[in-house]
C-alpha cells in the first residue's frame, strides 16, 4: 500500500485532499447530531419502570424541563408577569416544547425577590430532553427576564445541555491551541518546517475525516455529545505519533548515507510495519470499551476506533506520497527561529564524557538492572496506592462551575423546594379487586412519605385498566447527590417488603432521572473488569503475532497495568482528595466520575502499546541481526528512545491541552492519559522495559513450539533467528 502511494504521490495526495474538502462541511455539522442519552443500565430496575411507564403512562414519559423566574430585589408582580410572557414566547418558539402558566399568587418569596416557576413539559423522553433543553434556552435568551427579572432554565436536561455547551466551547478551545503547541513540539524535534507540518498535516487530515464519518454514523445510531471530545483527543496525538515514527525513521536512514528512496523504503518496512500494529493495538483496546452494553461508551469506542483507523490509513499513504515529493527536503534541518543550534546545544550538555545520551543512559540502566527495575516499578506502586481509596460518581450538576446559570437555577430550584419529581415508584399488579389495588398504593404511598429525603411525594396514579399504580417523587436534595441516591437505594430495600403485606401480589420497581443514574454508574463500575479482561486478551493475541514471544507481550500487559494504576492514583489525589484544588481552575468533586475509568484505560492502554510496539520492534530487529539480547536492547534503546520521547511529549502536550478546560470529567480524561503517558515513556518504556529485558535474557524471545509453527514469518527479515529457546550462559 504504502509503495503504491510513493509510486503515484500526486494521485495520493490529490485523493485526500478530495476527501478532506468533502469532509470538511459535514465535520462541521457532526455536533447537532450527537446526543447526550444513551447511558440507561440494561436489565436494572429504573430501565425496567422506565419501559412501563413509557406503556402505561404515555404523558409520564415527557422530560420535566421549568423556567424558574426569579425578579431583581424588590420584584414585583407586574416584572413576573412581564418575564412570564417573555417564556410563554420561548416555548412557542420551540418544537416540542409547551408552556403551563401558573398563576401569579403562586409566587415564592426569595428574600427581597419573587420566584416564580414555568413548567414546560416536552413531548420527549427524559434522556432525550437535552436538544430540546439547548433550543429552549436559546429562545429564552432572546424572550424572557430582561432588566426586570433573570430566567433559569432548570431540569435534568437542561444540566447535561449546560455541559455538553461547555464541553463543545472547551473542545474548540483546546483545538485551537493545541495544534500550535504541536507544531512548536515538532519544530523543536525535526530542525525543519517542512518535516514538522507532515505530522502536523495528517492530524488534520484525520480529525476532519473522522468528523464527517460520525456525521453519517450519526444517522444510522446513537452518538454521544462525548464522540467528538474523545475522538479529537485520541486523533491528534495518534496521527502525529505514526506520522513522526515514519519521519523520524526516514530521517535516521538519510543520516546514515541512505538515498532518500532507500531510507524511504527502510522506514515503511520497519516503522511502517510498527505504525500498522500500533494502530491495531490502540484499536483493540478501545474495542474493550464495546463489552459495556451502554450506548454512550460504545459511541465513543466508536468513535475513538475510526480516528485511529483512519490516522494509521493517513500515515502509511500520505508520509509514502510526501517522501516521495519532498524526502531530499524532509531529510535537512534548517535554523528555524534558532531551534536547530538550541538543539545541538542541548544534546552536548546531556552527553557525558562526549557520548550520545541515550546510549550513555541504556548503558547505566543495564549496568544496574535489577535496581532500577526494582527502584521503577516501585514508584508506580507507590503512584497506584491511593487507588484503594478510589469512589466513583456520575452527575451533571459538579461538571459546571458554580456562577454557570443551570447550576445556579437547579440550587434555587431545590432550595425553594420546586424541584421536579426525578424519582418514580412504580407498584406492578397481577391480582386484586380496584379497590384493593388503591389501599395498596396509598400503603406503598405512605411508606415513601415516611422516607427523610422524600420532599414531595404525589398521589398513586392508577393506569388505564388498573395494572399499575405511579407514584412520583421529589427528593429534597439534588437528585443526583449521594442522598438523593441513598434514598433510591432504601425505597428499593424497604418498598418490596411493603407491598408483600398489602394482601394482594405487588411489584415494586424504583425508577426516574436518579435511579437511572444511580444504576448506570454501578453498572459502568462492574463492567469495568469486563473491559480490562478483553482488553488484556486482545493485546497479548496481537503482540504475541508481533513479536514472535509469550515473555514480552505478558510483561508489556502487566507494564501497562502499572501505568494505568498510577494514572488512577494520581486522579484520586487530584480529584477526590483535591490536592491541587485552585491550580488551573481545579475543583476536585470529591469522586472520580465513572466514565473516566474505563475510557482511560482503553486510551492509555492502547497508546502505551504505540510506544511498546515501536520500542520492541526496533530491538527486536537487531536481534534478528544476529545480536545477543543484551547488544540489541542498548541498541535498540539508543536509536529509538529520542522518538518515543518526542511522540510522548506530543501526547503529553495534547492531553494537557484538555486538563484546563472546564468540565471536571474532560479534565480527568485529559491528567489522567497525560500523566499515564508521560510515566509510561519515562518510567516504563525507557527505563524498565530494558532493564527487566536484561535480566530476562533469552527468556524474552519463547515461544512455544506449538505457537511458534502456527505464525507465519514476521515482516521482511522476518525469519527466526538461532533457536530462541531458554539456555543459560548469555
Amino acid at each position: 500500500m504504502s509503495r503504491i502511494a510513493a509510486r503515484h504521490p500526486w494521485v495520493t495526495l490529490t485523493v485526500w485532499v478530495g476527501v478532506l474538502v468533502a469532509s470538511a462541511p459535514f465535520a462541521s455539522r457532526q455536533a447537532g447530531e450527537l446526543t447526550g442519552g444513551g447511558f440507561e443500565a440494561p436489565g436494572s430496575d429504573s430501565a425496567a419502570a422506565e419501559s412501563m411507564v413509557a406503556a402505561a403512562y404515555p404523558d409520564a414519559r415527557d422530560s420535566h424541563l421549568a423556567a424558574l423566574i426569579v425578579t431583581k430585589p424588590g420584584g414585583s408582580s407586574s416584572e413576573l408577569r412581564q418575564a412570564l410572557m417573555g417564556v410563554e414566547r420561548a416555548a412557542r418558539e420551540t418544537p416540542r416544547v409547551r408552556s403551563v402558566s401558573p398563576p401569579l399568587a403562586s409566587a415564592r418569596p426569595l428574600g427581597d425577590r419573587l420566584a416564580l416557576l414555568v413548567p414546560l413539559p416536552t413531548d420527549v423522553r427524559e434522556d432525550r430532553a437535552t436538544d430540546v433543553a439547548s433550543e429552549l434556552d436559546s429562545a429564552l435568551v432572546g424572550n424572557a427576564g430582561g432588566d426586570s427579572a433573570k430566567v433559569y432554565l432548570v431540569g435534568q436536561g437542561a444540566l447535561i445541555a449546560a455541559v455538553q455547551d461547555k464541553a463543545r466551547d472547551d473542545l474548540a478551545r483546546a483545538e485551537r491551541s493545541g495544534f500550535p503547541l504541536i507544531l512548536i513540539v515538532l519544530l523543536a524535534v525535526f530542525g525543519s518546517i517542512a518535516a514538522a507540518l507532515v505530522p502536523f498535516a495528517v492530524g488534520i487530515v484525520a480529525i476532519t475525516v473522522t468528523g464527517a464519518l460520525v456525521f453519517a454514523l450519526a444517522q444510522a445510531m446513537e452518538m454521544s455529545v462525548y464522540v467528538t471530545t474523545l475522538a479529537s483527543m485520541v486523533g491528534i496525538g495518534v496521527s502525529v505519533d505514526y506520522t513522526l515514527f515514519l519521519v523520524a525513521r526516514f530521517r535516521q536512514e538519510t543520516a546514515r548515507g541512505q538515498a532518500p528512496g532507500a531510507a524511504r523504503e527502510i522506514a515503511l518496512a520497519t516503522s511502517g510495519r510498527s505504525v500498522g500494529f500500533s494502530g491495531m493495538t490502540v484499536i483493540v483496546a478501545l474495542a474493550g470499551l464495546m463489552v459495556v452494553d451502554n450506548t454512550a461508551l460504545r459511541s465513543m469506542a466508536i468513535g475513538a476506533i475510526v480516528v485511529v483507523a483512519i490516522s494509521v490509513l493517513a500515515a502509511l499513504t500520505v508520509v509514502p506520497a510526501v517522501l516521495a515529493l519532498a524526502g531530499e527536503r524532509l531529510a535537512r534541518r534548517n535554523r528555524f527561529l534558532g531551534l536547530d543550534s538550541l538543539r545541538t546545544r542541548a544534546s552536548r550538555i546531556l552527553r557525558p564524557g562526549g557520548e550520545p545520551f541515550w546510549r550513555w543512559w541504556s548503558a547505566l540502566v543495564m549496568r544496574h538492572a535489577a535496581l532500577t527495575a526494582i527502584s521503577s516499578g516501585g514508584l508506580l506502586l507507590l503512584l497506584a496506592l491511593p487507588v484503594a481509596t478510589l469512589t466513583t460518581h456520575t452527575g451533571a450538576l459538579a461538571q459546571l462551575p458554580a456562577d454557570d446559570p443551570a447550576r445556579v437555577g437547579s440550587g434555587l430550584a431545590t432550595e425553594l423546594g420546586l424541584g421536579a419529581p426525578t424519582t418514580r415508584v412504580l407498584i406492578r399488579f397481577s391480582e386484586g379487586s380496584a379497590a384493593a389495588r388503591t389501599a395498596a398504593a396509598a400503603r406503598v404511598r405512605a411508606a415513601v412519605a415516611k422516607d427523610r429525603q422524600a420532599e414531595l411525594v404525589g398521589r398513586p396514579r392508577l393506569a388505564a385498566g388498573g395494572q399499575a399504580a405511579l407514584i412520583e417523587v421529589t427528593p429534597a436534595a439534588d437528585p443526583e447527590s449521594q442522598d438523593a441516591k441513598a434514598m433510591v437505594d432504601r425505597l428499593r430495600r424497604r418498598l418490596p417488603a411493603v407491598a408483600q403485606h398489602t394482601g394482594i401480589d405487588a411489584e415494586v420497581l424504583v425508577g426516574g432521572v436518579t435511579a437511572a443514574q444511580l444504576d448506570s454508574e454501578r453498572y459502568i463500575a462492574r463492567s469495568l473488569w469486563s473491559v480490562i479482561g478483553v482488553v488484556l486478551v486482545l493485546s497479548l493475541i496481537v503482540l504475541i503475532v508481533l513479536l514472535r514471544s509469550i515473555v514480552l507481550p505478558v510483561k508489556s500487559v502487566i507494564l501497562n497495568l502499572l501505568s494505568v494504576g498510577a494514572a488512577y492514583g494520581v486522579l484520586v489525589i487530584v480529584f477526590q482528595w483535591g490536592w491541587l484544588d485552585g491550580l488551573l481552575d481545579f475543583r476536585s468533586p470529591g469522586y472520580i466520575d465513572t466514565l473516566t475509568l474505563p475510557l482511560v484505560l482503553a486510551v492509555v492502554f492502547g497508546l502505551s502499546m504505540d510506544y511498546e510496539v515501536f520500542l520492541l520492534s526496533r530491538i527486536r530487529e537487531h536481534h534478528l541481526s544476529g545480536d545477543s539480547t543484551s547488544r540489541a536492547v542498548a541498541a535498540g534503546l539508543s536509536a529509538s528512545a529520542a522518538t518515543i520521547s518526542s511522540a510522548a511529549l506530543i501526547m503529553v502536550v495534547v492531553f494537557s491541552v484538555f486538563v484546563v478546560t472546564s468540565v471536571p470529567s474532560i479534565k480527568e480524561i485529559g491528567l489522567g492519559s497525560a500523566v499515564a503517558v508521560a510515566l509510561d515513556a519515562t518510567i516504563v518504556r525507557l527505563t524498565l522495559v530494558p532493564a527487566t529485558m536484561v535480566l530476562l535474557g533469552r527468556w524474552n524471545w519463547w515461544l512455544p513450539a506449538f505457537v511458534e509453527r502456527r505464525l507465519e514469518p514476521a515482516g521482511s527479515g522476518a525469519g527466526r533467528p538461532r533457536p530462541l529457546h531458554p539456555r543459560a550462559g548469555e
